[in-house]
């Protein structure tokens, strides 16, 4: 999966994604517990950018059809 903190700590040395994110530093001691809040929601991002994908697919293919349709009467 694409890890876009490197990219912006080259321009905000002191930038974190799940600081960003979770609107807080950090707060665990343990790094798994860190982790596994992040895996947890990174869950829930996967399936929300799925869900607007296939929305968006669904959008095309209806507007393609819709456009079709009317060619062929």
């Amino acid at each position: 999966m694409l890890k876009p903190d490197p990219l912006i700590q080259l321009f905000f040395p002191d930038f974190s994604i799940k600081e960003k994110l979770l609107g807080m530093k950090k707060i665990s001691i343990n790094k798994s517990q860190d982790m596994n809040v992040f895996a947890d929601m990174e869950i829930y991002i996967m399936a929300f950018v799925t869900v607007v994908i296939a929305l968006i697919a669904l959008g095309i293919t209806y507007m393609l059809l819709r456009q079709l349709r009317d060619k062929i009467k």
